[in-house]
C-alpha cells in the first residue's frame, strides 16, 4: 500500500506540472507572471525586455525560481533560456491565408480553427511586397518555421502554429503487403493535426491502393505505406471494351504490361495484334 500511494504522487506530481515553451510572445516590453500563468492570484510584473531592444532572453532555472518564490512551484521547462519576444504590430492575414491553402492542399478533408504566425524577431512592418516559401514537409506537422522572400532578396523567418482536425485511416487488423485498401481493413478517424511521420493516406476517386509492405494493426497509414492498385498483371487474360456509335463489342486479349486505373497499356489480341487500351477495372480495359 505505502508503494502504491508513493508511486500515485510522483505520478500525480508529474502529471500536474506545467510545462514553460523556449519562445513566449509578449504584447509590451513589460512581462507580467500572466504571460506565463492563466490568471494568476496577483499579476506581478517580472521582467521587462531593455530599452531599443525586442526580446529578452532569461535562464530557466532563474525564471522557474522566480515562479516558485511568487508561489507556482509546478512549472517545469526543458529549454535552458526561455526567451522573450515583443509581438511585432503587422498584419499577418495574407501570410495566413497562404498557411491555410498549403494545408488544405495537402489535406483535402482538414478543418482548420486558428492559424498563428510570429516573426522571429520585432519587425515594425512587412515589406509592399514578397513571396512566401513553406517547405513541403512541415505539412506532417502542426507548428513550424518559414519564410518570406523579399524583392532585394531577404529572407524574414517566422514561426507559426495551426490548430486544426482531419480524417485519417486506421488499419483494422494485420494487412499483407499488395492487399487493396478498403473500407474492410480500414477504420477513418478524426484526430488534431499535431505530428505524423508522414501525409496521412487518404481515399481517392481517381485511384485505387494496395500496402506497400506488411502493416500491422492499429497503424495510421500514411502514403509512404500505399502505392497505386495493380489491376492487370502482365501476361493476364483481360476483357477488352470497344465502344462506337452503333454499338459496344468485347474480346479477351492478352495484357503486355502491369496497369493501374487508368493506365495505358498495350494488349494483344488473338491475332497477335498489338493494341493500347485504357485500365478500367480488374482485368478489365477499354479501347482508346
Amino acid at each position: 500500500m505505502r508503494l502504491f500511494i508513493i508511486l500515485f504522487f510522483l505520478i500525480t506530481t508529474l502529471f500536474a506540472q506545467k510545462n514553460i515553451p523556449p519562445v513566449i510572445y509578449v504584447d509590451s516590453d513589460d512581462i507580467f507572471l500572466s504571460h506565463l500563468i492563466k490568471n494568476p492570484q496577483e499579476d506581478k510584473k517580472i521582467a521587462s525586455i531593455y530599452s531599443g531592444k525586442y526580446t529578452l532572453k532569461i535562464k530557466s532555472t532563474d525564471l522557474l525560481a522566480l515562479l516558485a518564490k511568487n508561489g507556482y512551484k509546478e512549472y517545469k521547462t526543458q529549454s535552458r533560456y526561455i526567451r522573450f519576444v515583443k509581438k511585432s504590430p503587422i498584419n499577418t492575414a495574407i501570410i495566413e491565408e497562404k498557411i491555410k491553402n498549403f494545408y488544405l492542399s495537402h489535406y483535402p478533408s482538414i478543418t482548420i480553427e486558428r492559424i498563428d504566425v510570429f516573426p522571429r524577431g520585432f519587425i515594425s512592418e512587412l515589406p509592399e511586397h514578397y513571396n512566401v516559401t513553406i517547405d513541403p514537409r512541415s505539412s506532417i506537422s502542426n507548428e513550424g518555421i518559414f519564410h518570406i522572400d523579399t524583392l532585394d532578396h531577404k529572407k524574414i523567418f517566422f514561426d507559426y502554429s495551426i490548430t486544426a482536425n482531419l480524417t485519417i485511416y486506421k488499419t483494422k487488423t494485420d494487412i499483407k503487403r499488395d492487399a487493396e485498401l478498403n473500407g474492410f481493413n480500414l477504420i477513418e478517424q478524426k484526430v488534431f493535426l499535431e505530428s505524423f511521420r508522414d501525409i496521412p493516406f487518404a481515399f481517392s476517386k481517381d485511384t485505387l491502393y494496395q500496402a506497400k509492405y506488411n502493416i500491422k494493426a492499429n497503424e495510421v497509414i500514411t502514403m509512404r505505406d500505399v502505392v497505386p492498385l495493380t489491376l492487370i498483371e502482365r501476361g493476364s487474360k483481360v476483357s477488352v471494351t470497344m465502344i462506337n456509335e452503333s454499338m459496344d463489342i468485347q474480346f479477351s486479349a492478352k495484357a503486355l504490361q502491369d496497369g493501374k486505373l487508368n493506365d495505358i497499356i498495350t494488349i494483344e489480341n488473338n491475332n497477335k495484334k498489338k493494341i493500347r487500351a485504357k485500365v478500367i477495372g480488374k482485368n478489365k480495359v477499354e479501347m482508346q
